[in-house]
């Protein structure tokens, strides 16, 4: 029986899950112990600090981190939505 009946709030849940694994992933990297075993197998980064076309000017970056804990986030939100 599912817990959450709505498909959006299902790929929130998983979404969710998923950051908070990477968060977690991110911050045992910082432990010699655990350090290589949570290292980013995905470290993409896309970046244009400034883009000048006469009278706009933006900028914009996209970075993606992935690693193993990443996954475990969302073998568990997957699980926890079922």
């Amino acid at each position: 029986m599912s817990f959450v009946k709505n498909t959006p709030l299902r790929w929130g849940i998983i979404i969710l899950c998923m950051a908070l694994g990477t968060w977690l992933g991110i911050f045992l990297q910082s432990f010699s112990a655990t350090g290589a075993i949570f290292a980013n197998f995905v470290d993409f980064t896309f970046d244009l600090r400034e883009i000048d076309i006469a009278m706009i000017s933006f900028g914009m970056l996209f970075g993606l981190k992935i690693n193993i804990a990443t996954i475990f986030g969302a073998v568990i939100g997957i699980l926890v939505t079922r």
